[in-house]
């Protein structure tokens, strides 16, 4: 069988700089015109066609390449202003003779300007989700489109002046915001303010796993190149982005992990969470500006594992999945405040035994753990273990498919007992969001990795919605639990549809039989680009084995620590 080879495609550019640019080169030559401070003859109608017009058009086509309706719909409409403008000027405005040419042209004029201030009113309101400068360009656009067509329907020649002046702070703006476009794009970092938006029903923040450095399968990562394409979305739209290398990572993999992070911090991601407090402490030895975070595999639950975490460089850490009260979660709070960290809270996920990270019921299938390499853009590559989370690979579940005779057979009678009473189970802590955001719970997060972008962002719009009610002192919790309970069985179909493909593939790596360190059943290749092993040149991940591993005792230790420190 041939193999496939899959290709990335580089990311596109931004076309909203050469949008701006030439909306604002042409706005500003008619706007010196309308002030009266050019002795020329009109200059702007050539580069209403060429720039303004044809480049404006084009910039607009390429916005719908990169799935951006706003800004397709706002360049290709000034665009096509400036070509009908010219058009106008050219074929039609010679027509008016006689001794009301001259109104009748205005009257022309204040029309088309009437007819696209309505156009620029609700592109105006809905600019405001993009950033300030965008807002700005609209706001100023909007004073000269009303000042400008009332001047030309009542022949104020101020008036008309008046609005060439405010055309050319229009133009200023616009090319402020197309050169932070240019130069926020090549530094991969903002360094020309634009502000953020001044309402969204987005998050605040999202989380890209970079491929093979993440608890995500590899179809869910990014490559290299991707992690600062995701970088630059998410900053354009006024978000965060934080990279989660929350894999174990080893002092082996430190140097590679390093050249990673050293483009990331180029690109001006906003910080990292991970798991391992030695590779925290490299990273922020190195980038101590750049946040980090503590992830919810830390299991963080008592008091010493606060400050270990913390003097490894975190400033926050997620709070363990185990803890299924707000009593609980307070207490948690209190000794975090004691200690000094910040607490990011999971509302929407799921609670592994013993707490995501706690868990090590997945040891107990060590023998049929799945090698998966995956060859990054950049050049490197990594060896995912497919059935351990901790090793870069996803959990077959084990926990949830007890009721299979094969997977039972694995576990020893106490940790059926265990799972029995207390099982990963997915939970929502919606009616309680007002008690945590009064608590002071520093970030509220939602779990998305494994769920459609339709489901995430509906869940994204209802919490969001529900946050901003309570920071106005409204929350309509009643509202809020009806449109999620709306959402809740496309939710439940996908991630039970999730874990029986998990629970295939498992049973099928057990017909298969065991497979041994570093041992290889045919020749596996890369995910991402179709290499084949051998020419990776690669090293086997390491494994564990153990059948010991007693959730029971685990909890009863993490319950100590929680009470303890």
């Amino acid at each position: 069988m041939q193999e496939e080879t899959k290709v990335s495609l580089p990311p596109a550019a931004d076309p909203a700089a050469l949008g701006l640019g030439a909306f604002a080169l042409t706005t500003f030559l008619l706007s010196a015109s309308n002030a009266k401070l050019t002795d020329g003859i009109d200059a702007w109608v050539g580069f209403a066609f060429a720039y303004g017009g044809f480049i404006q058009l084009l910039a607009g086509m390429w916005e719908f390449r990169n799935r951006n309706v706003f800004g397709a719909t706002a360049f290709s409409t000034y665009g096509g202003f400036w070509i009908g403008l010219g058009l106008w000027f050219l074929l039609i405005e010679p027509r008016a003779t006689g001794a009301t040419a001259v109104a009748q042209a205005q009257n022309d004029l204040g029309w088309i300007l009437l007819a696209f201030s309505i156009f620029n009113t609700y592109m105006l309101l809905w600019s405001t989700r993009v950033n300030i400068a965008v807002f700005l360009v609209f706001l100023t656009l909007e004073a000269t489109e009303i000042i400008l067509w009332l001047g030309f329907f009542s022949g104020t020649a101020n008036l008309i002046k008046l609005g060439g002046w405010v055309g050319i702070v229009t133009a200023l703006v616009a090319w402020y915001t197309s050169a932070a476009v240019v130069v926020n794009g090549m530094a991969g970092r903002q360094v020309l303010k634009v502000g953020s938006p001044m309402w969204s029903e987005r998050p605040m923040g999202a989380y890209v796993g970079p491929l093979g450095w993440s608890r995500r399968e590899a179809r869910y990562e990014l490559q290299h190149h991707e992690v600062r394409e995701a970088a630059n979305m998410a900053h354009d739209k006024g978000a965060k982005l934080r990279v989660a290398l929350n894999a174990d990572i080893e002092s082996g993999d430190h140097p590679d992990m390093m050249r990673k992070v050293e483009g990331y911090a180029q690109w001006g991601v906003d910080g990292f969470i991970m798991k391992t407090p030695q590779a925290m402490a490299v990273v922020h030895d190195r980038f101590p500006e750049i946040t980090i975070h503590a992830s919810v595999g830390c299991n963080v639950r008592s008091r010493s594992r606060m400050k270990e975490v913390k003097e490894a460089g975190a400033t926050q850490f997620v709070a363990s999945t185990a803890l299924n009260t707000f009593d609980r979660i307070a207490t948690l709070k209190a000794t975090a405040d004691e200690v000094g960290i910040g607490v990011e809270l999971l509302i929407h996920s799921n609670r592994c035994v013993t707490g995501v990270g706690g868990c090590r019921l997945y040891d107990y299938f060590a023998p049929y753990f799945e090698e998966q390499i995956v060859h990054d853009s950049d050049g490197s590559h990594r060896v995912k273990l497919i059935g351990n989370p901790d090793k870069g690979g996803v959990c077959y579940r084990p926990c949830l498919g007890t009721h299979i005779p094969e997977i039972e057979e694995r576990f020893p009678g106490s940790v059926l007992t265990y799972l029995e009473k207390s099982n990963n189970e997915i939970y929502q802590l919606l009616e309680d969001i007002p008690n945590y955001m009064t608590l002071g719970v520093t970030t509220l997060k939602i779990q998305g990795r494994e769920y459609p972008p339709e489901v995430i962002a509906e869940l994204t719009r209802l919490y969001r919605r529900l946050v901003d009610e309570v920071n106005q002192g409204k929350p309509d919790i009643t509202s809020a639990r009806a449109d999620l309970d709306r959402v809740l069985p496309d939710r439940d179909r996908t991630r039970e549809a999730k874990t029986q493909e998990l629970h295939l593939r498992l049973l099928t790596r057990m017909g298969e039989g065991p497979e041994s360190e570093g041992s290889a059943k045919g020749s596996k290749v890369c995910y991402a680009c179709g290499a084949r092993e051998e020419e990776l040149h690669r090293t086997s991940v390491s494994r564990g084995d153990t059948t010991e591993w007693d959730p029971d005792s685990e909890e009863t230790s993490l319950l100590g620590g929680e009470s303890g420190g």
